[in-house]
């Protein structure tokens, strides 16, 4: 926890000196917030495969950030915070807190032009770490969830533990041209548990990513890419080099697909690995149909050590009934197995369906349900857990309009 404390007093310290040097300029502050309130009814709050238990839940959601723009940098601090209240089960009343914090430094792409740099910062306290392959959350919240590692349950439903989780990166970007544009990032992920039986970690990740998108017409294009990954601290140390082609075609107006192909090596792994992917997304008037396949290698970063084959199929469709209210079903069937380690073996599914509303321009409501299946295929006991559980829940959430400062 030293460590951790420390490297928070060195981001502070760099936050106070980046605002520093824009202290000059005209700067913008945007204040955002909300709150949520949800009751839900989990027919088994433990995920375990027998002797279930049932309760309801209320959920208190509360969200706060902060933006700064300024010339020379822009900084978004962001809060959020879930309290879960159980109806009987008291004793497992628990609160997760998660704090984000994004700093970029456009005074560098004027300095050198297609430079971007970008320091990412996650703090997480959470009773109990999500699966990877069942990202919730909105857009940005996925969005966040794709491009950093993740330092989490890495698609395993695990029993409840109470988590401390610490995601720091920096990532520096060149567009050489319009086509092409390589990536140097560094990330170090810590995650403490407090139940014994989880080993905590600490593992330092450095990417190189190259890619080069070459447009055949307007309608086609084609993007060739390299990653190499390099991983250390508390496992072995690996070396992962990727290469990948992906085509894009737009076949009609209203419908684009995608297709790509690639071969992962691992270090010390005589037999490379393949990997695909295929998506196809239809645009009608008032909705959108989609489905995405993808195969794909990554080393284990969170709870998972070896390195992991993950497929994932992901079906989605949305439709708006009217200009305020909007329905959608979503399916996802993911693998996640151990390619050399006898780590882990499991297959998961998750299906979602639901309905929200805009009541008032502050105020949106919803009902949803979702199912989620775990069965184990083998690996180690505390991985390996089958289990099943249904989901129904209703939500209020109540959005502040933005407070624009001006300075």
């Amino acid at each position: 926890m030293k460590r951790i404390a420390l490297q928070i007093k060195a981001l502070i310290k760099l936050i106070c000196f980046a605002l520093g040097l824009a202290g000059t300029t005209h700067a913008a502050v945007i204040v955002n917030s909300s709150l949520s309130v949800s009751e839900s009814y989990n027919d088994n709050i433990f995920f375990t495969d027998q002797n279930k238990v049932d309760d309801f839940v209320t959920i208190v959601s509360p969200a706060l950030s902060v933006a700064y723009a300024g010339k020379d940098l822009t900084l978004s601090i962001g809060y959020r915070g879930r309290a879960f209240f159980y109806a009987e089960n008291t004793a497992q009343n628990d609160f997760f807190h998660a704090l984000s914090i994004d700093l970029n430094l456009p005074i560098l792409d004027r300095q050198i032009r297609g430079v971007t740099v970008k320091i990412i910062e996650d703090m997480s306290f959470s009773p109990e770490l999500p699966g990877f392959s069942f990202i919730e959350g909105d857009e940005a919240a996925q969005a966040r969830a794709q491009r950093l590692p993740q330092g989490g349950g890495q698609g395993v439903q695990l029993r409840k533990t109470d988590t401390f989780q610490n995601q720091a990166g920096i990532s520096l970007a060149y567009d050489w041209t319009e086509r092409l544009k390589t990536t140097g990032q560094y990330t170090n992920i810590i995650t403490r548990f407090l139940d014994d039986q989880f080993e905590d970690r600490e593992v330092h990740l450095s990417t190189f990513d190259a890619a080069y998108r070459y447009p055949f017409s307007l309608r086609t294009a084609l993007t060739n890419s390299y990653r190499l990954a390099v991983t250390t601290g508390d496992v072995a140390d690996r070396i992962i080099h990727t290469l990948r082609f992906q085509l894009e075609h737009q076949i009609t107006s209203s419908l684009s697909g995608t297709a790509g192909i690639g071969v992962t090596y691992i270090k010390d792994n005589r037999t490379p690995e393949p990997t695909f992917s295929a998506g196809l997304k239809k645009f009608f008037q008032k909705g959108t149909l989609s489905i995405q396949y993808t195969r794909n290698i990554a080393s284990g970063l969170g709870i998972i050590r070896s390195v992991t084959r993950r497929q994932r199929v992901v079906g989605n469709a949305d439709y708006k009934l009217t200009e305020l209210t909007g329905i959608y079903i979503r399916g996802i069937y993911a693998s996640n197995q151990s390619v050399s380690e006898n780590e882990i073996d499991l297959i998961s599914y998750t299906a979602a369906t639901g309905i929200s509303t805009q009541f008032l321009n502050w105020l949106r409501g919803s009902l949803n349900y979702s199912y989620m299946r775990q069965d184990a295929q083998g690996g180690v006991a505390t991985l390996a857990r089958d289990g099943e559980r249904n989901l129904f829940s209703i939500e209020l959430t109540a959005n502040n309009l933005p407070w624009r400062i001006i300075k």
